[in-house]
């Protein structure tokens, strides 16, 4: 067998155990039974905790969103255009002030 294959055959285990583990892991974790509460701590805590859901999630989102676009433009770092004028074929990069836009 060849080095690349038998690295991608140890990586293609590896994966297959990380899922299969990980969804053991999971119903695992759901069946087990949870600590009890009582029916007061549960009224007392659940608005607060909705509350901050409501507030935290949508700036956790754009975070997480804008993160991701500025990383993608940052990627990309420059795009050239053909361009065709005549018989000649030019090529023109497009500024980085537009791309930004673009991303935004």
């Amino acid at each position: 067998m060849k080095p690349r294959r038998s690295w991608l055959l140890v990586v293609g285990v590896a994966l297959v155990a990380v899922l299969v583990g990980g969804r053991w892991l999971a119903l695992e974790t759901a069946e087990a039974p949870g600590p009890t509460r009582s029916a007061a701590a549960i009224s007392t805590s659940r608005p607060a905790t909705v509350e901050l859901r409501r507030v935290l999630a949508p700036r956790v989102v754009g975070r997480v969103g804008t993160t991701h676009l500025w990383w993608v433009y940052r990627a990309i770092g420059s795009v050239q255009m053909p361009r065709r004028l005549g018989d000649l074929e030019i090529v023109e990069a497009v500024p980085q002030r537009l791309l930004l836009l673009g991303t935004i």
